[in-house]
């Protein structure tokens, strides 16, 4: 080859090398490879079961110490399936899950005073 069309060749190569070049960026600088896999998303936070109150029928469970839930309403992705006095039973992508009360409580109902 000539040493015009070396020089040629040379030059085309260095100016698509600048034509690249990010001033901002070290020259070291590689961009980060891009994944192609799938993120998988964790399951939600299991809810925490607080209270359990049952009247005859009527069944109700308080989770966080705010939400109260009857048979079949969602918390956090949980439904609630079954209320019994000392756990409950929740199914998040059918995968049931056992909660129970870290302490039981006690019910006390004391007359209204006559006046």
């Amino acid at each position: 080859m000539s040493k015009i069309t070396m020089l040629v060749i040379t030059l085309v190569a260095f100016s698509l090398t600048l034509a690249n070049a990010n001033p901002m960026q070290p020259d070291n600088y590689r961009k980060p490879a891009v994944s192609t896999t799938k993120k998988v998303s964790a399951a939600p936070k299991l809810p925490t079961l607080t209270n359990i109150l049952i009247i005859g029928d009527y069944q109700l469970a308080t989770f966080n110490d705010k939400t109260e839930l009857t048979l079949g309403e969602t918390i956090s992705g949980y439904q609630l399936v079954e209320i019994q006095p000392t756990y409950v039973v929740v199914l998040q992508n059918n995968k049931q899950t056992k909660l129970e009360l870290k302490t039981t409580g006690a019910l006390a109902i004391t007359p209204a005073k006559e006046e």
